[in-house]
């Protein structure tokens, strides 16, 4: 019976375990096909905390800006692209900026309003997007360098990119919980089937 709680207790835990990037970007969908708002979740899992996020951008089918966070300006830059400093290709059409404060995204803080108006007739299954950096303190020598950053430059800070997914309906994927908790009364009947043959 001890090894069969042990097994429920190892079950449980890793149904629940999270994997959390450096910088994680969601986003939800609203609207209608031809009219769709996309609005992004930043979240700056960074360490040490004074890392703040202050440049966002996103590549869609075209600029469409329609929301911003408090502090974030999306007429600073029009276009971006990472290429020059060891990054993609991409060229970034829907950019957010923060030089003046570079405290609106701290480490260990999440931010949404990041808004984009897509006019597809599908809403984007992923989106491409990329993040920059800097340390709050204006030390070149607290720039995060980790290695999920492409670049960790004296000038821009520490960049990164990837591909946010489209969020998953409720529906087709259980929670973690739900899946533990199934794992779990599964490996139970299974264990009490044994045990009566």
């Amino acid at each position: 019976m001890i090894k069969m709680s042990k097994l429920l207790v190892l079950l449980l835990a890793s149904s629940c375990a999270a994997y959390s990037a450096a910088i994680d970007v969601t986003y939800t969908i609203s609207g209608s096909p031809g009219a769709w708002d996309l609005n992004f979740t930043v979240a700056n899992n960074l360490t040490p905390a004074s890392q703040d996020i202050y440049r966002f951008g996103v590549l869609l089918s075209g600029p469409g800006i329609t929301g911003s966070p408090a502090g974030y300006d999306p007429t600073v830059i029009g276009t971006w692209t990472n290429f020059f400093m060891g990054g993609s290709s991409n060229l970034y059409n829907n950019i957010w900026d923060d030089e003046v404060d570079f405290n609106h995204l701290l480490a260990g803080s999440s931010l949404d309003g990041f808004v984009v108006h897509v006019t597809d007739a599908v809403a984007p299954a992923s989106v491409p997007w990329f993040a920059f950096a800097y340390p709050s303190s204006f030390d070149p020598g607290e720039i995060f360098t980790g290695p999920e950053a492409f670049a960790s430059d004296p000038s821009f800070g520490a960049g990164f990119e990837s591909v946010a997914e489209a969020p998953v309906v409720a529906a087709d994927a259980p929670e973690p919980w739900s899946m533990g908790l199934l794992l779990s009364g599964l490996t139970v009947c299974t264990y009490y089937r044994r045990r009566k043959r």
